[in-house]
């Protein structure tokens, strides 16, 4: 909400017919150093777009696709709200003198892109719309925009520019188009992702209670909003935007000193990544020592399963961490089973990597091997009954140097996906792989700072690309 503030704050010291801002084109949502906000060279939105709107405020025109889940968690709570008449907009127009409206309101995402297509086509786009590159261009040699640098020099707030500033060069090039700049361009910055609680002041009021200073504070606090509303309400959001709804677990994570998503260093100049810190364990009611189960073999007593209705606690825990956990499936397991789960020994879950370990660099890392033991370990390395093909060296790609990737291919043959051809273009990287692990045979610390110097960031990467 304050990025597009800012836009919208600074459109509102231009002319009627100069504009600019950042509205929703659909699925082009805004990308740092990629989108802007285009400036149109004539009002062209509403019907009586170019005259005073009511009350003598200034009409300006955005366009969007509806939004769900801000019509049922926001609309819905607020009597007569809408897209053109709610908290927001009376204070756009209280603080700024102008009337928001929309051109249309699209039912969906793609709608709202074919429609501002047509707009575009036909020459009366919105006021205020967020534009990619190529709609930038298109905008520029149709001559709907014109170059905002003058206005933007002139009237920009110094935090705007200093916000811009901070995005380098490329953030004012990707909405300029031979040389002359036609929008604002739209980044982030971390002010605006630091994570706050956000506590129900009403309630505190009731019930005389103050901010809390502690966690132990906090806790007392939210026990006493338990007992005030039971089920029928929330006191505590986790959130740095509470008009996107966006409640975030983080916030929380932060008390504990764990910073998921996020790489921090450890103390000692290596780099760590948030998401798997002992502190993250706590921040999830986990003891730094506690034993972390995988999930990738399960025995569940499906009579008490079902009894203690177990799938909806999985469920409610997921949806109390709003979908920001590292590993979704095991991380929702042990968090809301805690103290309910028995550990298999590991042969019936042996993880393929666990060869290349020894016992006392595993015990070295977490206390909660001690549960495991050694006799058993060494047991599972002889003897694995259900095999686990854990990290990058799997069988099924090509080039692979897995121990066990002969037993792979042998059931394989035996199923109806015999003879299936194995993922090529990686055959380099499973040699590098390879090499890694025979090196943790030789030096076990050497996995370790290879993990965690270089290791999460290749992860990261992947899921990007």
């Amino acid at each position: 909400m304050a990025k597009k503030m800012s836009a919208i704050v600074l459109a509102a010291v231009m002319s009627v017919t100069l504009l600019a801002g950042c509205g929703s084109k659909g699925t082009d949502t805004a990308a740092p150093a990629d989108s802007s906000a285009a400036q149109t060279t004539e009002n062209q939105g509403s019907t009586d777009a170019g005259t005073a709107g009511e009350e003598g405020l200034i009409p300006i025109t955005f366009s969007r696709a509806q939004d769900s889940l801000m019509e049922t968690d926001i609309f819905a709570r607020m009597e007569g709200a809408s897209y053109e008449d709610n908290l927001w907009t009376d204070l756009i127009a209280e603080r700024l003198g102008y009337d928001v409206k929309y051109l249309w309101i699209a039912s969906s995402a793609d709608l709202q892109t074919q429609k501002f297509n047509a707009a575009m086509a036909a020459g009366t786009i919105p006021d205020i719309v967020c534009v990619n590159k190529t709609d930038l261009k298109q905008l520029v040699e149709a001559g709907l925009v014109v170059d905002l640098k003058p206005y933007f020099d002139e009237y920009a707030s110094d935090f705007v520019k200093d916000l811009i500033a901070a995005g380098g060069d490329a953030a004012i090039q990707a909405c300029t188009y031979d040389g002359v700049q036609y929008g604002i361009p739209y980044v982030d910055c971390d002010i605006e992702t630091a994570q706050m609680l956000w506590l129900r002041q009403d309630w505190m009021d009731e019930l005389g209670l103050k901010a809390p200073e502690t966690l132990d504070e906090l806790k007392s606090i939210l026990k006493a909003f338990q007992d005030h509303a039971g089920s029928g309400g929330t006191g505590l959001a986790l959130s740095s935007d509470i008009y996107g709804n966006n409640f975030d677990i983080k916030g929380w994570c932060n008390a504990y000193g764990a910073y998921p998503k996020y790489w921090i260093d450890d103390g000692s100049g290596n780099l760590v990544y948030g998401s798997t810190t002992p502190e993250m364990k706590e921040a999830l009611g986990m003891g730094r020592d506690d034993a972390y189960y995988n999930s990738g073999v399960l025995l569940m007593a499906l009579g008490r399963w079902r009894r203690e209705r177990v799938l909806t606690r999985l469920l409610d825990f997921y949806g109390a961490h709003a979908g920001r956990l590292f590993a979704c499936d095991q991380d929702t397991i042990n968090g809301a089973l805690r103290g309910q789960i028995r550990t298999l020994p590991p042969k019936y879950n042996f993880f393929t990597n666990y060869r290349y370990f020894r016992y006392d660099t595993l015990y070295g890392l977490c206390r909660a091997y001690e549960e495991v033991g050694r006799e058993a370990f060494a047991e599972a390395k002889r003897y694995p009954v259900v095999l686990h093909y854990l990290g990058d060296e799997r069988p099924w790609i090509a080039g692979n140097r897995n121990h066990y990737r002969k037993l792979y291919e042998t059931y394989l043959d035996r199923t109806p996906w015999k003879g299936t051809p194995k993922q090529t273009g990686k055959e380099l990287y499973m040699f590098l792989w390879w090499g890694l692990n025979k090196a943790t045979l030789l030096c076990p610390g050497l996995r370790l700072w290879i993990s965690r110097r270089f290791g999460m960031k290749v992860i990261d990467a992947r899921k990007k690309s």
